[in-house]
This record gives structure tokens, C-alpha cells and sequence, in this order.
């Protein structure tokens, strides 16, 4: 009896023993499944952390790269400008030869204007006297380009050419030997026939002989006709009109 009692005994004590050792074990488990989520936390946060500095290499590969190309594109651009400026050096060169010959040339053509224009027709002379002289003018002027002047000669000469394939009617001044100037209608054909017509269209002129003289011998319908032709009112036909100047 007393045997089975202290069995008894140390059998309750055992459970005691256990019940009180199991909020242990259960807070040692909960403190094993911490310190394991804080791991896997850890180990989560390396991982994107690792990621992160993964994607930023990667960046910084790409963006080494794009600067790599840029730099051989910008040497690229550096050579191209360097053939450009040794290309501009020699266009200088050959300018400044150019223009050692142009301005010489621009007198020797002012001067041949001004010969033509003096042994000429009085074609619009008072005209062509005032462009002259502004040519002249102009060639002394240090703001105004050689291609400009050059330019400018061309279009006289240009001006003067078309004298010379045209037939033309125009108003100015008739200077007659011996008699006041009047005003008058001028037809040219070309520069072979010079004609003057008075305002009232009943006395006509030709140059000839380096002198204004009355057109004797001529028809006046035909001169009449001519000036219709010339300003349009009639239209073209042959004309038979003296001579101011041979065909040579």
C-alpha cells in the first residue's frame, strides 16, 4: 500500500515536472520561429539589396557603353572638323589669289563700260552717265563686298546688252544743235537706229553722224507705225527704219 502510494507520488510529481516544462519548450519554438523569420527576412533584404546593386551595375555598364560611343562620335566630329578647317584654310588661300585678280579685272570692266557708254548711241545717256558714275563710286567704297561689286558690274554689263536686242521707246531730254532742250519720245532699235519723236508726234529726229537731224526722206506713217509697234499698240511687224550706226 504504501509502495503504490509513492509510486503515485512520483508519478504526479513527473507530470507536474512536464506541465511546467511545456511553456518552455513552447517559447523556446517561438524564439527558434523569430530568429528564423528575422533570417529569412535578412536574407530577403540582401537579396533585393544584391538585385538592386545588380540592376545599378548593369546601368552603369550601359551607360559606360552609350559614353564610349559618344566619345568616338564626338572624335569622329572633331576630325571632320579638322579636314573642314584645313579645307577652309586652302578656300581662303585661293581667295585672297582670286581676289588679288578680281579688282583689277573690275576696273578693266568699269573702264570698257565707260569707253562703250562715251562712244555709244545717247541711248538713255544721262541713264547710263549716272550708273557709271555710281559704279565708279561704289568701287572706292570699303563697305560694300568685291562680290557685290562684281555683281553689280555684271548687271550693267547685263543692262547694256539688252540696249542691243531691243526695240525700245522711252521719254528724255532732245539736245538739238543750236536750240533749247526740249523733251521728247525716244525709239531705239537696237543700237542701229536712234529715233526722236516730238510730244505733239508731229516732227521726228535721227542720230546720225554724231548729231541729231531731222528725219528727212523717211515716211513719217512708217516712223509712226514703229513707235505704235514699240509701245505695243500695234502689232509686230517689218520695219524699215534709217540707219543711226552701219552693221558691222
Amino acid at each position: 500500500m504504501k509502495s503504490r502510494a509513492l509510486g503515485l507520488a512520483c508519478l504526479l510529481m513527473s507530470s507536474a515536472t512536464l506541465a511546467s516544462g511545456l511553456p518552455q519548450a513552447e517559447q523556446n519554438q517561438q524564439a527558434l520561429q523569430n530568429a528564423a523569420r528575422d533570417t529569412q527576412a535578412e536574407v530577403n533584404r540582401l537579396s533585393e539589396q544584391q538585385l538592386s546593386q545588380q540592376a545599378e551595375l548593369e546601368r552603369v555598364k550601359e551607360e559606360i557603353s552609350n559614353l564610349s560611343v559618344y566619345r568616338d562620335h564626338l572624335e569622329r566630329l572633331v576630325a571632320d572638323q579638322q579636314r573642314e578647317l584645313a579645307s577652309l584654310d586652302g578656300q581662303l588661300a585661293g581667295i585672297e589669289q582670286t581676289r588679288s585678280g578680281l579688282v583689277p579685272l573690275m576696273y578693266r570692266m568699269l573702264s570698257d563700260l565707260d569707253t562703250l557708254v562715251a562712244n555709244d548711241l545717247p541711248l538713255k545717256a544721262e541713264q547710263r552717265r549716272e550708273r557709271l558714275a555710281d559704279l565708279n563710286q561704289m568701287m572706292g567704297r570699303a563697305d560694300v563686298a568685291d562680290a557685290e561689286k562684281f555683281r553689280r558690274l555684271l548687271e550693267a554689263y547685263q543692262i547694256e546688252m539688252e540696249y542691243g536686242r531691243r526695240l525700245g521707246i522711252y521719254r528724255d531730254t532732245l539736245n538739238l544743235a543750236g536750240e533749247e532742250s526740249r523733251e521728247a519720245e525716244f525709239l531705239h532699235l537696237g543700237r542701229l537706229s536712234l529715233l526722236a519723236r516730238s510730244l505733239d508726234g508731229r516732227e521726228y529726229w535721227i542720230w546720225q553722224n554724231g548729231q541729231w537731224q531731222h528725219a528727212e526722206g523717211v515716211s513719217p506713217s512708217l516712223l509712226s507705225q514703229a513707235y505704235g509697234i514699240a509701245a505695243g499698240h500695234q502689232a509686230p511687224s517689218l520695219l524699215t527704219l534709217p540707219l543711226s550706226q552701219e552693221i558691222q
